[in-house]
């Protein structure tokens, strides 16, 4: 056992460290200090081209991780290629399967404005080449030649028809014309003819020579037609063909013009829309001679471009940060238009990149929390993408409106994604998702402390000057800065160590800077640090007041002089993220004869944690090893922590419940002036715990509001008296003897502190150890005899 003095209870360092004056003397730092093993993995995971080795980064808020990150992919980025841009254009032979183009970064813009030119220049052209002579002419002599023909069958016919007696005439309302007899200079339709019959003005036989010669003249009239047909056929198929070889050479010279733009990545799609010309000339011919101008970049959007990623102003590999990973946002999407209120409208020019093809080539960064709010379906997507490496837009959410289903053509993908997250998830994929692991096969884990060392310090003392520099902050005195190293130290938890939560040193020092300036200082002291300090426990600490005052005024039973059987103080913290305190907790425990053991009361009423529970049963252990031996233990015990409405974890409190259990059982009274933190094991020895500055500072808080009586004091291990870095009130008490800490190493050494008896041995009646002994053994003599 240890009575720790004054100099046990702090951090200190040597003034000959801090070498300057004030922090304008400290040059800033952009680098990062104090993760080697974090930025060691970092670097490895993206130095590795291999498929699988994305990186998931762990540690707490504010250890420089993002910092590190954007840091680490600056660098990174630099030195890579900058990937190409992507376009979607239409496939003309599937317009329900947009074609993806690749260029070389900066020309994907000019494929969208080279197209553009494109549209106007068929819109300005084409119509100048039907106005011209040259077409005007060319198309009237091939029409003129058809008609030539035409009229030069129709006039022989009529000579033919007149021979024989018949007239050609055309019939009303039709486009083709009959044969009608002539008889007597006039011509009768055929059914007049028969009429002429019956009124006996001509013969049958006359009326049968006519039916013959008019049916031989029908049939080659349907002959001459059908040679009409042929050559109507024919003077479409030449009207076409000299049509298209009006314009067609146009529009492949136009093109060839935006291939000479942007090169030969688009001749593939340039011979499409050739072929689409031939294929579809009338109807694009159409749409081109329309009149109505305003409507044509809509009736030609077939040849627009979709320019999806941009990197043409990109130097080296994109790196996005996705604070929204929706499925829309991550993958993206294809939009949709109303059309008469019926059906969703969708072509190549709604799909809509997400931030996976903006890193595409380069780096996205990614939190985890925010996956998993999106849900897991977001999830399920980004494996499988990066699992084969390749992406599918879609659209993200189906309504109950008809849509026709684009399906854009697969982007292949080559990025890094790095995923921010806490242990807890990257440890339950790890268990839990087998294709995980295979994705994610980098961890780089920030710590949340920095080892204290000459090389540490230094590089601290200029990163707290660049938060000066970058806050614009005053400057801070060597004893403010020896301050705010003292801060990081007690946030840290460790003496030999500085917390690497950065942010919370940032927060102390904006506050002392500010309360410096309130006071019309041109420097920031100790005075403004510790004012700052104490301002912000005072704003979160109003939990903290209203239970000391509850347990000054009696509400919470807590007894700090005096001895008491079955009753001591254990410590407890309350750990928020903005503030953490300590405060006594009455533990009790109560012995009766029988054979159930020990009964823990917060786990019958499923209070109790796990970790507590093991502690409970450790106690059981301990007392079957050290009194157990010679008879078996015949006892009914209960602890529980008194006015405990909430739940209780953690085994911190196990030693606490072994002394106020042999106190039961042996009829020993325990100091009430004491508290006591640690964990034991079933040897009976003690183990560190969290807390422990938090823990102290709250049972000192208790005693000096009842008055120091000179003999208080806290048990703690000591192991963590390296944890110590307590505030000057309570190191001001010790020092003058009102108040102490003890650190010890066993069971015993605590319990000689607490009884002020001799623990002893089992075989010495007089110790503790040996009245519990007895105890026992008065109990299973009892419980042999009652059975």
């Amino acid at each position: 056992m240890e009575k720790l003095t004054p100099k046990n209870l702090k951090w200190t360092i040597s003034s000959k460290k801090l070498n300057f004056n004030t922090t304008d003397d400290i040059t800033p730092t952009r680098e990062i200090i104090g993760q080697p093993k974090a930025m060691k993995a970092l670097e490895f995971g993206l130095s590795m081209d291999a498929p699988g080795y994305n990186i998931f980064v762990t540690g707490l808020s504010g250890t420089g991780k993002m910092t590190t990150i954007k840091t680490f992919l600056d660098k990174f980025a630099t030195g890579k290629k900058t990937p190409q841009d992507l376009c979607y254009v239409q496939n003309f032979k599937n317009k329900l399967q947009p074609k993806l183009i690749k260029l070389q970064p900066g020309k994907g813009k000019k494929f969208v404005s080279e197209m553009e030119k494109f549209k106007k220049e068929l819109a300005t052209t084409l119509p100048k080449i039907f106005e011209s002579n040259e077409y005007k002419e060319g198309s009237k002599k091939i029409v003129s030649k058809c008609n030539e023909l035409e009229n030069k069958l129709l006039l022989e016919f009529e000579k033919e028809t007149a021979k024989k007696g018949f007239k050609v005439v055309k019939i009303e309302g039709g486009v083709k014309a009959d044969v009608y007899p002539v008889i007597n200079n006039k011509v009768y339709p055929i059914d007049s003819v028969r009429n002429l019959v019956a009124e006996g003005k001509l013969k049958e036989k006359d009326l049968q020579k006519i039916l013959k010669v008019r049916e031989e003249l029908i049939d080659k009239l349907q002959y001459i037609y059908s040679k009409i047909e042929e050559n109507q056929e024919k003077l479409h198929a030449e009207l076409l063909k000299f049509n298209k070889q009006a314009v067609i050479p146009t529009v492949e010279k136009f093109l060839l013009k935006v291939i000479e733009k942007v090169g030969k990545e688009i001749e593939e799609y340039t011979k499409d829309i050739l072929n689409y010309f031939e294929n579809n000339f009338y109807q694009l011919l159409d749409s081109i001679m329309d009149e109505e101008k305003e409507n044509l970049s809509l009736k030609l959007e077939d040849f627009s471009v979709n320019l999806i990623v941009d990197n043409g102003n990109l130097n080296g590999a994109p790196i996005v940060t996705e604070i929204s990973p929706s499925k829309q946002n991550l993958f993206g999407t294809i939009d949709s238009h109303l059309s008469f209120g019926k059906e969703q409208v969708v072509n190549f020019m709604d799909i809509r990149p997400g931030s996976i093809l903006k890193a595409n080539g380069g780096y996205l960064v990614l939190n985890a929390n925010d996956i998993f709010q999106e849900g897991v379906d977001v999830w399920v997507k980004l494996k499988r993408t990066l699992k084969n490496s390749l992406l599918e837009i879609e659209k993200a959410e189906q309504t109950f409106l008809h849509t026709v289903s684009l399906k854009p053509e697969p982007v292949p993908i080559s990025l890094k994604v790095i995923i921010l997250g806490d242990e807890k998830i990257y440890y339950t994929l790890y268990k839990m998702d087998d294709e995980f692991k295979k994705i994610f096969k980098v961890l780089s884990e920030f710590s949340p402390v920095i080892d204290i060392n000459d090389k540490n310090l230094e590089d601290y003392l200029r990163v707290l000057k660049k938060i000066i520099d970058e806050e614009k902050l005053l400057p801070f005195s060597k004893k403010a800065i020896l301050q705010i190293l003292n801060e990081s130290v007690r946030l840290s938890g460790d003496r030999e160590k500085f917390t690497a939560r950065f942010h919370l040193i940032a927060d102390i020092m904006r506050e002392a800077s500010f309360v410096a300036r309130s006071k019309d200082s041109q420097i920031v002291n100790e005075k403004h640090v510790e004012e700052a300090v104490f301002n912000k426990i005072h704003r979160y600490n109003l939990f903290e007041e209203e239970i000391l005052e509850e347990i000054n005024n009696g509400f919470i039973m807590v007894d700090t002089e005096g001895e008491k059987v079955g009753v001591i103080n254990g410590l407890s913290v309350y750990d928020y993220e903005f503030h953490s305190f300590g405060k006594p907790t009455r533990i009790t425990a109560q012995v009766a004869l029988g054979d159930n053991g020990i009964v823990n009361i917060e786990r019958e009423a499923e209070l109790s944690g796990s970790i507590h529970d093991k502690g409970v049963l450790i106690l059981q252990g301990y007392l079957q090893g050290k009194y157990g031996k010679d008879f078996p233990l015949s006892i009914n015990a209960s602890i529980t922590f008194e006015q405990s409405y909430g739940g209780v974890d953690g085994d911190s409190a196990s030693s606490t419940e072994l002394y106020v259990l042999l106190s039961a059982i042996g009829d020993i009274p325990l100091k009430q002036n004491i508290a006591v933190t640690g964990s034991i094991n079933q040897h009976g020895e003690i183990q560190p715990v969290g807390g422990i500055n938090q823990k102290i500072e709250g049972f000192f808080k208790v005693c000096r509001e009842r008055g120091l009586t000179g003999d208080q004091g806290v048990i703690i291990p000591y192991q963590n008296v390296r944890n110590l870095n307590l505030c000057p009130t309570v190191i001001n008490a010790v020092k003058k003897g009102k108040f102490h800490i003890y650190a010890i190493k066993t069971v015993d050494e605590g319990i000689e502190i607490l009884t002020g008896l001799k623990a002893g041995d089992i075989n010495n009646p007089d110790s503790v150890h040996g009245i519990v002994y007895n105890k026992l053994k008065n109990f299973a003599e009892k419980m042999k005899n009652y059975n």
